[in-house]
């Protein structure tokens, strides 16, 4: 897959060319973890997703999303099974609990925060449209509610029941200073972890808001980040965030230094659109809220990786030829078994112009010849695609450019 600064710096096709042969692959220091669970689809119906912005996982191993553009949260087990749903909400964008069970949930457009039971009950609510705009938040050591005020660019506290106890940040990009602050997170020692968005850094407080550390800056090397959404610690003080604009995860020791990442941007499996919101459950899997992807990803580095049982179906997915293309392209894929497939191809935005399915295809070698044109007849404007196989639960991808 290609760099997401290549899709965001190219003004012509053979600009786009220099750029992506001059950019390097990104070497990482150490393995990531690999994809042990996946689940969801753009819908409405239980188990699907539109734009998830962020990710919750209780003790007991409950995971609640709250489903930004469906205005609800979705509860699941660890592996994926759906369980509940609750509304009455207005595009929330955050999700945390606390270490009794209890939800809490950043009604976004209601300009609220909203407590629940783990089974939906609501306890309490606090906030107004003069108060903050909350679009993400945290649990503390004690039980402090941590609310990211995202548009007056600072950080709010709270008790559990919605008593105020202070505040930090304004609109600056000095240190101890938020731009746009969205993603929180809390270690052990209850320091606070917020992801300075527009500042593109991680900056660190105290429990209480005191300044002490930051790192990151504007770039696609390690440790730089393109507006960071998400942040999460795990128990051994890992720092993960969600380089959202570089589509991408990063690893950082509880001292910054940079780890690994993983992630390009893409609709496979080891590809994220947009990821934004992150948690870390008690065994160290991470957990993604792959937003525009429209689904929630599960890694670690423990647990049987996706597709490696010995009945995987083997989907392969050869380069276009000729690729970039001008007229038809050629679109070679193989499989090991039968099985019900879908080939598609997507523009950059996520909209597809190209679609093939089979109900039962044969094993063995395939080739579809693609003419240039969408769906509805319409030549397709040059710029960079992608073709999607996708069958039994599978999905292989590979980048085609388009010339006119």
């Amino acid at each position: 897959m290609f760099s997401s600064s290549c899709v965001r710096c190219y003004g012509s096709i053979g600009t786009f060319v220099a750029l992506a042969v001059a950019i390097p692959a990104i070497a990482t220091a150490e393995a990531p973890p690999h994809l042990i669970q996946r689940w969801g689809t753009h819908g409405f119906g239980n188990g699907q997703f539109n734009s998830p912005s962020s990710v919750a996982v209780d003790a007991t191993g409950r995971v609640y999303v709250a489903d930004t553009n469906n205005h609800r949260i979705q509860v699941f087990t660890s592996s994926g099974t759906y369980l509940a749903q609750w509304a009455d909400l207005f595009f929330p964008e955050g999700v945390a609990v606390d270490a009794s069970g209890d939800v809490y949930v950043a009604d976004t457009y209601n300009r609220l925060i909203k407590r629940f039971t783990s089974e939906g009950v609501e306890v309490t609510r606090w906030g107004s449209h003069a108060q903050f705009n909350p679009t993400h938040l945290v649990v503390g050591v004690g039980g402090t509610v941590y609310v990211a005020d995202t548009d007056n660019h600072g950080v709010q506290m709270f008790t559990g029941n919605g008593i105020f106890l202070g505040q930090w940040g304004h609109s600056e990009s000095s240190p101890d200073e938020l731009r746009y602050p969205h993603g929180l997170a809390v270690d052990r020692a209850g320091n606070v972890y917020v992801a300075d968005t527009f500042n593109n850094r991680i900056q660190v407080f105290t429990s209480s808001g005191s300044y002490l550390s930051e790192w990151g800056e504007n770039g696609g090397g390690n440790g730089q980040f393109n507006d960071p959404y998400g942040v999460a610690v795990d128990a051994s003080g890992i720092v993960y965030v969600a380089d959202t604009n570089r589509h991408r995860i990063q690893a950082f020791t509880p001292e910054s230094a940079y780890i690994t990442q993983w992630g390009d941007y893409g609709f496979d499996d080891d590809d994220f659109y947009s990821p934004r919101g992150l948690a870390v459950d008690a065994s160290g899997d991470v957990y993604v809220a792959d937003r525009s992807n429209h689904r929630i990803l599960k890694f670690g580095y423990a647990s049987t990786a996706v597709g490696t049982e010995p009945s995987a179906l083997q989907l392969r997915l050869a380069a276009p030829h000729p690729n970039p293309s001008s007229h038809q392209v050629s679109l070679k894929f193989s499989m090991a078994r039968e099985a019900e497939a879908t080939l598609d191809i997507y523009d950059v935005s996520g909209s597809r112009v190209a679609h093939w399915q089979w109900s039962k295809l044969p094993p063995g070698e395939h080739e579809v010849t693609w003419n240039g044109r969408a769906e509805n007849g319409r030549m397709v404007p040059s710029g960079v695609l992608f073709s999607r196989l996708m069958a039994s639960g599978q999905s292989v991808s590979q980048r085609l450019i388009h010339v006119r």
